[in-house]
């Protein structure tokens, strides 16, 4: 006999969960003034994120182009396999 969930109480208990992480996360002072300033967070990230890319760029220098094409192409196949086996 299967008996169907109280979804009441588990929509509480996440509810109670939730608030518990964001009272936690949020009452950090940088936290805060992170959240503040959406803005210039996504801009600083926007810049390590360009860094980063360069960075990349700048260690694969070496390579001829036609090289990076065929790594890049091989890596995308790769990642699209391993998506696949996650819906499995």
């Amino acid at each position: 006999m299967n008996i169907p969930p109280n979804t009441d109480s588990q929509d509480e208990l996440i509810d109670k969960i939730a608030n518990k992480v964001v009272t936690l996360v949020g009452s950090n002072l940088p936290v805060r003034q992170v959240r503040k300033s959406q803005l210039l967070s996504a801009l600083v990230g926007a810049i390590g994120f360009a860094l980063f890319v360069s960075g990349i760029e700048d260690m694969f220098a070496f390579f001829p182009d036609w090289a990076l094409v065929s790594v890049g192409f091989i890596l995308m196949i790769l990642t699209g396999l391993l998506l696949q086996n996650l819906n499995r």
